[in-house]
Formats: C-alpha cells, structure tokens, sequence
C-alpha cells in the first residue's frame, strides 16, 4: 500500500462545539509484487496523527491484482 500524494480529500469537517469530526477518503495504490495475482477481499486499517489513533475502519475492495500489477483503493475515514 502506498498514500497517493494529492489523492487524499477532505470531505467533511466539522470544528469543536459542532460535532468536533473530520471525513475523509484516503487514497492508496496497491501493488503486488508477486510473480502471480492476487485477489484482495478485505482490508481493515487504523489511522494515527501524530501518533494518536484517530480512526479505525474496514473495507472490502474485493479486486483481483494482476502479477506486478497495482490497482487504486480509496479508504473512507471519519475521525
């Protein structure tokens, strides 16, 4: 898994006094390395901010990744 730079939106974003949370999509490239594909069915993931844990969630891309292949995951995120 790699952060795409420039990929990673703010969706939503609401200050302290009004709900104090942020929504975000984190965008990933993910690369197999391997000489044969793979199938990627579930992922769960935590997210830290100046090494606090600020979100954790799951997801289910279910895509099949082609040998030295790669292929873009979004990972939605409310903190």
């Amino acid at each position: 898994f790699e952060l795409v730079p420039g990929q990673t939106r703010l969706t939503r974003f609401d200050p302290p006094g009004a709900g104090a949370s942020a929504e975000l999509t984190v965008a990933a490239q993910v690369r197999n390395p391997n000489p044969f594909g793979v199938r990627l069915g579930r992922v769960a993931y935590q997210v830290f901010l100046a090494g606090r844990e600020v979100g954790q969630s799951e997801i289910a891309p279910e895509v099949f990744i082609e040998a030295g292949g790669q292929v873009p995951v979004r990972f939605p995120m409310t903190a």
